[in-house]
């Protein structure tokens, strides 16, 4: 049996809650009157509690940890990922079936429900006597069956702290079209087919619109909601209940859904995804075209309708603007700008008195190894009360979670911010969920059941009765192999000890999550520090993902040393550390031993203010087998221009299906043409104007511009991307013809870089970090030269290592800082360090003819790439992708010649730089898009008329 982990989705949240139409600025906290790097100075800690958490939940803890420490004098919440401990490398990966002794082992406090399996291994400590001990958390404090579901075997076994109920959402559009009044709280299951039936256009296979989608196929909430539990956790030993009559009915009205009525689309097992498969492709589209009338999302996982808008449209005001007593968009869309589309409403109901909502509950649990069993209580009792909880603001477009203490709802303003159709859903929901806290695997048995009525032919009785003969062996299976309970379990106290020793703790900062860095080898580095340096306690951390990426000046305020870009000014300077005097001291550190081009974006005002740390350059990958059946010789770190349009024009063959390209944009043809622009010399910013100017109408500009649009226009080597209506189709078809061998060359670049695996196998990030392949299927090159690229970028940008003014523990953190730069696992790149790059370590870990690659990228050009360059003047320069795609698809396109398309380009990037300058709106978002949206022509948008 295999655990599922409990996690935040922060999938549509993290993007846009900054953003989105009533999302609060910022997530509520608890103040922090010490905040800052503490540094181990004087004050530092003298107790450490272990807290194991997702990685990507950690960051919803950090200013609940600083007021908690602050209110706790002597107090230090040391976090632990959940990730690390359980050797997942990504937070919705599958836990292992001993995950919650492992964790327990790890930490005092876990960032996890407590599950009947963990119960019975011994892994979880009984709350009940604390429980007993606080008036203020008795059930009743509690949405209902909140606390009763983390209760059984005469204890209680976690504190709950957030409570989501699964909802339905339907398109407000569709039922006005058809003439349906919206559903309400308290709607029955003949409402729901009805207006199912009265939304699905069509029929067979000419189904135009579908009353309802389940973007995942899954019968067990549908049924249950109907039926009533499949599994009666709480008797001894489980019971199930498949082949009663209620399940069976339940069962048949479900699948009739889909075979009779014919109101909900589905694809067969044996079909294109399989079942189940559909979100990420048809039933996103479904929903986002309007072509869904209802749909299923569990609250934090939530699938929207979405009307996408450009800046300045109704419903884009800021957060700051809107004020605190402004509503959240409540059941509306996902998109970055967008309009309400969507409703919401609970599960219907047979009767009054049903609970036919499926609802779980997200809470803490202490381990049974503990030592400070008090202080874990005050700390996740503390974390109970507020108002952010583990969900936090990221929540905000999730109406299906709650606090789960009525107290904490109310006092935090939850229900104060939800629209009236929401909040009467919700409390709809509360009042009549269920909750299923059978974990075992039987559930599995009735899956396929309802497959086999799917597909097979069979009755819901055939299916159910085989199903219920399953399922009990499988009960019998797990009751006889249910563990003792382990004896002796400790928490690790080495954390503890090298405090009790005199150790230093220091936070490390990361400026926007893991960074260059893999989770793992970054836990990996740090356990080596450690074991090396055992008076320094390395803590890692990252800001909050809503604030966006701190500037140097923001991470210094937060940590005694970080991981940042080099954005060097005099602000900044009064935040950060001269880190010339610890490089006088320290002669295992040379600058000579930097690469220059890297190093010199540390260097401001003739000192040296942090240490280089990644190069992130961009490479030609190729496919070995396209050039072998070509018979080219594969590109070499000498190779130009001309060398790549020979090779790409003779891997451009066949015709529809089967045509093959030479190169494929790989992210997007504007990241690419950026990444060769830079690397043939045309310099897209004149930094002799103050503010900086960008310039894309020059000499060198149009001539590159103009080789490059050309492998559409003249050469064809290259597919055009038609838009469509469904969401990541451009970016499935780029992947498809590399992964289906029709593509012979494309770039790593943009968000969408190679992976570099353990053994220098090459996988293509899409998204989440996928299998790599063999050496023997791709290559790397350096981008290709051209005349003027000793005038160009050999890196497309580099960030590295700063200690903050303000940490008392400086030499602490120069030690750590320098130790990293020494090691080429602390970077998913090229090590800023030449003797780094050119070990042999690193050349086994990333492949020769990869490291070669890299550096003879590094070692060639004289000048940082562009948005290395912009990236120092804040974020109203990076608007200028928009003018340049605008000018490649007129091209493209034949509505304008090179030179035409970049005149107007140029006059629209100097029109907006003038009204950035007339309004004062460097730094402001809002402004910015106003500027945008003043442009004449553009309409703010790339390709816009």
């Amino acid at each position: 049996m295999s655990l599922k982990p409990v996690w935040t989705m922060l999938f549509i949240a993290v993007l846009v809650a900054g953003c989105a139409p009533g999302a609060p600025a910022a997530p509520p906290t608890a103040v922090n009157p010490g905040a800052g790097p503490t540094g181990g100075g004087s004050g530092s800690p003298d107790t450490i509690l272990l807290f194991a958490v997702s990685n990507m939940d950690a960051l919803l803890y950090d200013s609940l940890i600083d007021a908690f420490e602050a209110e706790n004098p002597g107090v230090h919440i040391s976090t632990v990922s959940i990730e690390d401990v359980l050797g997942t490398p990504m937070p919705f990966d599958q836990w292992p079936e001993d995950a919650y002794l492992r964790l327990a082992a790890a930490a005092d406090v876990i960032a996890a429900p407590a599950t009947r399996a963990a119960v019975q291994q011994g892994a979880l400590l009984d709350l009940a006597h604390f429980f007993e001990g606080d008036s203020s958390l008795k059930a009743e404090a509690f949405y209902p069956g909140v606390l009763e579901s983390v209760q059984w075997d005469g204890g209680i076994w976690s504190l709950p702290t957030e409570v989501t109920y699964s909802l339905l959402y339907y398109d407000k559009s569709l039922f006005a079209a058809a003439g349906l009044d919206y559903p309400q709280p308290g709607w029955t299951w003949d409402d729901f087919l009805a207006a199912a039936r009265a939304l699905t256009v069509g029929s067979g296979d000419a189904v135009s619109q579908w009353g309802f989608v389940q973007p995942t196929f899954d019968p067990v909430a549908f049924v249950q909601a109907r039926a009533g539990l499949l599994f009666d956790p709480k008797a001894d030993p489980v019971s199930a209940r498949l082949d009663d009559a209620a399940v069976v009915e339940a069962v048949r009205w479900y699948t009739d859904l889909f075979l009779t009525h014919e109101v909900a689309p589905y694809y067969a097992a044996s079909g294109e995804g399989g079942p189940g498969r559909m979100f990420a492709g048809e039933g996103m589209r479904l929903i986002s075209s309007g072509q869904a009338g209802i749909w299923l999302s569990s609250g934090q996982f939530r699938v929207q309708a979405v009307r996408v808008e450009g800046p300045g449209s109704p419903g884009q005001e800021s957060s700051e603007q809107q004020g605190e007593a402004a509503q959240p968009a409540g059941p509306g869309p996902m998109g970055m700008f967008g309009t309400e589309e969507s409703g919401v409403a609970p599960f219907p109901v047979e009767s009054p008195g049903d609970h036919s909502t499926p609802a779980t509950v997200d809470g803490l649990s202490i381990s049974a190894g503990t030592s400070k069993a008090d202080l874990a209580w005050r700390w996740i009792s503390f974390l109970a009360q507020q108002p952010a909880g583990q969900g936090g603001s990221f929540t905000v477009l999730s109406t299906g979670s709650l606090p789960a203490l009525t107290s904490v709802a109310a006092a935090s303003g939850t229900w104060d911010r939800l629209d009236a159709e929401t909040a009467a859903a919700m409390q709809f929901a509360a009042e009549h969920a269920y909750f299923d806290t059978y974990d075992g695997a039987a559930h599995d048995a009735f899956r396929q059941a309802v497959l086999q009525v799917m597909e097979g032919g069979a009755s819901p009785e055939q299916a159910l009765a085989a199903a219920q003969t399953a399922a009990e062996a499988v009960l019998e299976e797990e009751a006889a192999a249910a563990p003792t309970p382990v004896a002796g379990l400790t928490v690790v106290e080495t954390e503890q000890q090298a405090l009790d020793a005199g150790a230093v703790i220091i936070d490390f900062g990361l400026s926007a999550g893991p960074g260059p860095f893999g989770q793992e080898s970054m836990s990996g580095l740090v356990e080596q520090f450690q074991a090396e340096h055992p008076e320094i306690i390395v803590e890692v951390d990252s800001p909050q993902i809503f604030r966006g990426q701190l500037d140097l000046a923001g991470m210094a305020a937060e940590y005694d040393c970080f991981q940042a870009p080099p954005n060097l000014n005099d602000e900044s300077l009064a935040a950060i550390v001269n880190v010339e005097p610890f490089l006088a001291a320290d002669t295992g550190t040379r600058k000579e031993d930097f690469f220059p081009s890297a190093l010199e974006q540390f260097v401001y005002q003739g000192q040296l203010w942090g240490l280089p740390g990644n190069v992130s350059i961009d490479l030609v990958n190729y496919n070995h087998a396209l050039f072998d059946a070509a018979g080219l010789a594969y590109p070499t770190s000498e190779w130009t221009t001309g060398d790549f349009l020979q090779m790409a024009v003779a891997l451009t063959r066949g015709s529809g299906e089967d045509e093959q390209y030479g190169y494929v944009p790989m992210s997007s043809e504007t990241n690419d043409l950026i990444s060769i622009l830079d690397r043939l010399g045309a310099n897209l910013l004149d930094e002799s104007q103050d503010p900086p100017r960008v310039v894309l109408n020059t000499p060198e500009v149009v001539e590159a511009f103009r080789w490059y649009t050309s492998l559409v226009t003249e050469y064809h080597v290259q597919p055009v991307f038609e838009e469509s209506d469904e969401p990541g189709s451009s970016m499935r078809d780029r992947v498809a013809l590399i992964d289906e061998g029709r593509a012979g060359m494309w770039l790593s670049s943009g968000g969408m870089r190679s992976f570099v695996a353990g053994r220098g196998e090459v996988a293509v990030v899409r998204g989440v970090i996928e299998a790599p392949g063999s050496d023997d299927t791709y290559g790397v090159a350096p981008l290709p030269a051209g005349p003027n690229s000793a005038q160009g970028s050999g890196f497309q940008s580099v960030d590295g290592y700063f200690i903050s003014a303000q940490s008392d523990a400086r030499q602490a953190c120069w030690t750590w800082i320098s130790y990293l730069t020494q090691h080429a696992t602390s970077t998913s790149a090229l090590p800023a360090r030449r003797s780094v790059a050119e070990s042999a370590e690193y050349r086994q870990l990333v492949g020769e003819e990869r490291a070669e690659a890299y550096l003879a990228s590094v070692n060639s050009g004289s000048r940082p790439s562009f948005y290395q360059r912009i990236s120092d003047e804040g974020n109203w320069l990076g608007f200028s992708s928009l003018w340049l795609t605008d000018a490649y698809e007129r091209v493209v396109d034949g509505e304008a010649t090179v030179e035409e398309a970049l005149d107007r380009a140029q006059e629209l990037s100097d029109n907006y730089r003038d009204c950035i300058i007339a309004n004062d709106a460097f730094q402001d978002m809002q402004a910015m898009s106003a500027c945008l949206s003043e442009l004449d022509g553009l309409n703010a948008m790339p390709g816009g008329q």
